[in-house]
């Protein structure tokens, strides 16, 4: 088995093992139209397709499917989606109780960007994660990138990327897959907000790295040597560069500095203590970040009150970090409930950096439901990565288009089979 093929194997036996089943474009697909066709059959679908699927799965698995779901509908933009979707089959949050409430209403809250890159400068190591279905923690991310490089940081590690991609770095942006690049450059950066996330980061001269691993061992060792794993290639960039100051996004309890017990051992953040001696600093998002429904959020979510991306201090000058005796991280990021603006969230128009596109009607495809891609003219459309997608449903239909000022090619896919591309310009 070749290494490109071996790695696809492996990515694809995570995702199942995630329950995150969704399918990757095959990387030996012909070149052309049809293989741009292909790629985004088989990595975007529509909405109504992902909503059969969840329908379809079996009782047993209608938890995964509807993971599975979540990240689907993130990649075509539709946010709301993807957060009812995880939502389908969680329980209700419970409460805390009074001394928990009146613990945390001590703390007021900060500037989430400014607190962090504050304290970066005085660390080696930040690690910071995300839900895999919420591009807000990527966009989050990316507003952190030009501070952090300002600061001294010059390696961006993402679990996400494959070691495959050898040539993302001199193509400076992400492929979802072709014959023309040794394998896509992996999962989740097919969903926009994380392809322009590692956009950005090359743009400004980060070294990007791959960090993930998949052991060839035994499946009931095999999350604990994967956060083994993971924290060894850390570790060998340090090697590599005694002096590095290192960016790490993560998923989920990855960045969690205890241990997780059961096949997980000790986290990957743990692991990476371990074997360097360097306290990485430890930035968790999801657990502060809105859900479908009041319901479901953390209960410290409903205590908050920030209009901003918060950390909260206490006036001694702690940070929140979890309830007393359970700081599994080094702080907890609050993000506001989403505001939306053109059928879009407010969070992706990057505070004016970006800016809202209504496509006019005459210029739509004209059949229904319908997939609009907005590729980077400079870019190879065959094969790169969107810099946003949305999903048109009806003639009225008014989704907007976030975009950086500069040229586009649009495409549009609708269900039927027909397409339609065109250039924009964004002023």
């Amino acid at each position: 088995m070749c290494f490109q093929l071996q790695m696809v194997y492996k990515r694809s036996f995570y995702v199942l093992v995630a329950g995150l089943c969704l399918p990757l474009a095959s990387p030996f697909a012909a070149a052309g139209q049809a293989t741009t066709e292909a790629i985004q059959k088989s990595t975007y679908q529509f909405s109504q397709a992902i909503a059969q699927t969840v329908e379809a799965a079996a009782p047993t698995q209608r938890t995964a499917a509807a993971e599975q779901a979540a990240v689907a509908s993130s990649f075509i933009g539709d946010y709301q989606a993807a957060l009812q979707y995880v939502d389908r089959n969680a329980p209700a949050m419970p409460t805390i109780s009074k001394a928990d409430s009146l613990y945390f209403l001590r703390f007021r809250p900060q500037n989430a960007r400014e607190y962090i890159l504050t304290r970066a400068g005085r660390e080696r190591i930040v690690m910071i994660n995300e839900a895999h279905h919420v591009p807000l923690h990527r966009v989050f991310t990316l507003s952190l990138l030009a501070g952090l490089y300002q600061q001294g940081y010059r390696y961006l590690g993402a679990e996400t990327l494959s070691e495959g991609d050898q040539g993302l770095a001199k193509r400076g942006y992400p492929v979802t897959s072709s014959t023309d690049y040794a394998t896509n450059s992996g999962y989740y950066t097919a969903e926009p907000q994380y392809g322009n996330l590692i956009r950005e980061a090359l743009r400004l001269g980060f070294t990007v790295f791959a960090y993930d691993a998949f052991p060839d061992v035994p499946p009931a060792d095999f999350a604990r040597q994967r956060e083994i794993q993971q924290a060894r290639n850390i570790q060998k960039v340090l090697q590599a560069d005694p002096n590095a100051k290192i960016l790490i996004h993560a998923g989920y309890d990855h960045i969690r500095e205890d241990s997780l017990g059961g096949s997980w051992g000790k986290a990957m953040a743990g692991r990476v203590k371990e074997f360097t001696g360097i306290d990485p600093f430890t930035i968790n998002q999801e657990k502060l970040t809105e859900k479908s429904a009041p319901r479901f959020e953390n209960p410290y979510y409903k205590l908050a009150q920030a209009t901003e991306a918060s950390v909260f201090q206490s006036p001694e000058g702690q940070v929140f970090a979890g309830p007393v005796g359970a700081s599994l991280f080094d702080v907890r990021v609050y993000h506001p409930p989403t505001r939306y603006h053109d059928g879009r969230p407010d969070w992706l128009l990057l505070n004016g950096r970006r800016k809202s596109y209504i496509i006019p009607r005459r210029a739509q495809l004209g059949a229904y439901p319908c997939l609009v891609f907005a590729y980077r003219k400079e870019e190879d459309s065959r094969v790169a990565v969107a810099a946003d997608i949305i999903e048109l449903r009806t003639p009225q239909d008014r989704t907007a288009l976030i975009l950086e000022p500069g040229r586009y090619l649009l495409r549009f896919q609708a269900s039927n089979g027909t397409t339609k591309q065109m250039p924009l310009r964004i002023k």
